[in-house]
This record gives structure tokens, sequence and C-alpha cells, in this order.
């Protein structure tokens, strides 16, 4: 597998022969839906359009039945499947192969790029692309925690996900760390490639030009920010885990605020726990916010957490984010978050599910400003190190020429 961005030089007749393409980009969930994978894919989608001139369009689904719809959403033209039932988190239906193939028919893309963990869109796309060339995102692997979850997991895998990932022309992950731990990733070396996540340095930045109103909402108070969808089926972010240690911390630091930023359906849950445990006075649900607030945030921040407790976690746009912030993270050693924190360098990592653990890593950045301080410093070196959308597109670029140009090549023979 070859570093980050390598591919462009390691073999320039492709970018020679192989110039503007029609490029689709089949993703469950898109623009203006929130969350990581979305903002990965739009970056993408622009990057692809106003850096390399691809001509790019999108698919995506939408609740309920219907027709296919054609419409714009975030300046790209996109096809969105009306869907029959929503498993967990996953929209279905059984006849998006055939209205996959009609559009692909239609739009005659010169390569898919199809994206997971969410499954079955990125499975059906691959049995319906017939010739064109098709290129496989893993964001992270599907992995629950619990029995039923773990059992229709692995049958999804038997039935669909092992034979899109062997079909696959070309694969890309999101962090070498997390290829290095998953078996089903490793396995598949010979056709990987690493674009990892980035973040818009631009809107993400240590420097406020006025942060007063976040200041004045919770002025004086010791800030624990956590940022993510709260619906049930992210429970995997950790939020209970999170919660808990507060209540550990609360005689501590009598100022202590947990800020819970995102939406979702497992919210009145989460506050009837911390109801439970007596900190009505020290969390807040304050809903999503736009990414100007959201950097406000970050900024306001003692420290931000992120303490998933399983693969799930393909890595933890959130917390590289924070630190284009400078501020301190703690995240848990589990799925590619080890590639977003250093631990003792840009962050602290604690063993997932681990409510005492957790607790005294936050403590520990509380009670330590030098050590804080010296946290964010190193976080926002680490960012603009190892972490821009411009060498992402870069890559994901890479791995689309090279997949388009190999494909060619081997018609020709």
């Amino acid at each position: 597998m070859q570093p980050l961005g390598t591919e462009k030089r390691g073999r320039p007749e492709e970018q020679e022969r192989v110039h503007a393409m029609r490029v689709c980009l089949a993703t469950p969930y898109f623009a203006p839906a929130r969350g990581g994978v979305e903002t990965y894919t739009l970056q993408m989608c622009t990057h692809l359009r106003d850096e390399y001139k691809h001509d790019v369009f999108v698919i995506t689904t939408r609740s309920g039945p219907g027709m296919v719809r054609v419409e714009e959403r975030a300046g790209f033209k996109t096809y969105t499947l009306p869907t029959s039932i929503k498993l967990s988190n996953t929209p279905v239906s059984l006849d998006w192969r055939r209205k996959l193939s009609g559009i692909f028919a239609i739009e005659q893309p010169d390569v898919i790029n199809a994206h997971t963990p969410v499954p079955f869109l990125a499975d059906m796309a691959e049995r319906a692309r017939g010739p064109i060339p098709f290129v496989l995102t893993v964001h992270n692997d599907i992995e629950k925690s619990t029995f039923l979850g773990k059992l229709i997991g692995a049958a999804y895998y038997r039935v669909l996900g092992n034979k899109t990932l062997e079909h696959s022309d070309s694969i890309v992950a999101t962090s070498d760390y997390y290829v290095d731990t998953s078996r089903r990733l490793s396995a598949q070396r010979s056709k990987l490639s690493i674009a990892t996540c980035g973040v818009d340095t631009d809107l993400f930045h240590p420097q406020s030009p006025d942060n007063t109103v976040v200041q004045a909402d919770y002025e004086g108070r010791r800030i624990v920010l956590f940022v993510g969808t709260m619906d049930a089926t992210h429970a995997h972010k950790g939020l209970d885990i999170l919660i808990r240690s507060i209540a550990q911390l609360r005689d501590r630091y009598e100022n202590i605020l947990l800020l819970a930023v995102g939406k979702g359906d497992a919210i009145p849950r989460y506050q009837k726990l911390a109801n439970d445990l007596g900190l009505n006075n020290h969390i807040l649900f304050p809903g999503p916010v736009e990414n100007a607030e959201l950097a406000e945030c970050y900024r306001s921040a003692d420290v931000c957490v992120l303490p998933s407790i399983n693969r799930s976690e393909g890595l933890g746009l959130v917390l590289i984010e924070a630190s284009a912030c400078q501020t301190p993270t703690i995240g848990t050693r589990v799925g590619g978050i080890p590639c977003a924190i250093l631990d003792n360098r840009t962050g602290l990592l604690v063993l997932p599910a681990d409510v005492k653990a957790l607790a005294g890593a936050i403590d520990r950045i509380l009670s330590d400003s030098t050590f804080a301080t010296s946290l964010g410093v190193n976080g926002l070196r680490h960012v603009k190190e190892h972490f821009t959308w411009r060498a992402s597109a870069e890559a994901m670029n890479n791995v689309l020429v090279r997949t388009v140009y190999d494909h060619r090549k081997e018609c020709q023979q």
C-alpha cells in the first residue's frame, strides 16, 4: 500500500492519458445531511470538480417510496433513490440494482466511487456497474457491540460485503492504522490506498474573530465537549460512558459542563441518565449547530472527547477539527482514533468503556493548564502536517485516475 499522495509521482503516464472524467459518487447519505462521512464525500466531490475538473454527480437515498428524483444538492446533480425499508441506519430497497443500472446507462460514468460503512447501496452499485471501473471507499468496518448486531454484521459480509470488497477494482481507506487492525481490509492490501480525512482550516482554527456569544453562554464553566450524532444507532459513540465520567468529576469541578452538540432520537435517554446521576446543572444538549458556531464551541472548550466503544469509528473527524482549533482531545484506543490522536502528544487515549480512566484523562487536562496547552499546540501542528482536504483529494484523484487507466489498458489488450 502506497503512502498518502504518492500514486501521482509513481505513475505519471496515468495523469497524461486520463484527463477530466465523469465520476459517480454513491453514498447512502449526502449533504445537507451532517456527519463525518457526509463531510468527507462533499469535500471529495468539491475538490474533484474544482481542482481536477471532473464532472461529478451523486447517487444517494431518501426515506419513503416513490420515483427516483433528480435534484441539485450542494451544487451537484444528485439522484436520490427511494427507500422501501430502513434497517437500523441502513436504507434498503430491492429494486435499487435495476434503478442503478438505468442511471449508469444514462450518465455513462468513467468510474464509480461508492462509500461504506452503511451497507447495501455500495453493494448494489457494484453489482449494477457492468464494465464500469469501481472504487470502494471504506470508512470503517461494520462492527456492533451486541450479540444480535454481531450476527447481522457477519451475515452481511457473508452474503454481500465480502464479494463487494473482492470485486472492487480499488479500495480506499482513511488511515493506515485502521487497515493494520482490520482483518478484511488487510486481506485487500494489493489494491488499497489511503485518502484520509481533512479539515477546513479556513473555518476551524485557533483564532476567533468573535466568540463572545459562546463565552457569555458558558462563562466560568469548564467545558467538556462532545460532538456527534445521538441516535440509538450511534450508541457506539459512547456518550453514556462520558456522562458517567462527568458524574465522577462533579465534586472536584463544581463548574464542569458537558456540552453535547448534535441531534438524535436517543437524547431523551441520555437526559434521563444525566438526571438519574444528578447532573441536571452539568450537561446541556444545544442541538445541532452550523459549522461557524461549531468552530466556536471547539475554541471555547477545555477538552473535546470522543469516547467510542468499538471499531465503528473509522477516524473521528471531530477530533481533528478540535485539534485544528488548538483544543486538547481525548479518544479511545479503537478504530482509527489512534491515528487522529497521538497519545500524550496531541491528546490522550484511554481504553473504551472505562469510566474511571476517562474521568482520569479529563481530570489530567483540566488540572494542568501547561500540559493542556502543549497538547493543543501539538494537535494543531499534527493537523496541518497530516489532515488537509487538498492532500486527501489528491490521493483520491490518483486512485480514480489509476483505476480508469488500468481498466482502459486491459480493454486494449
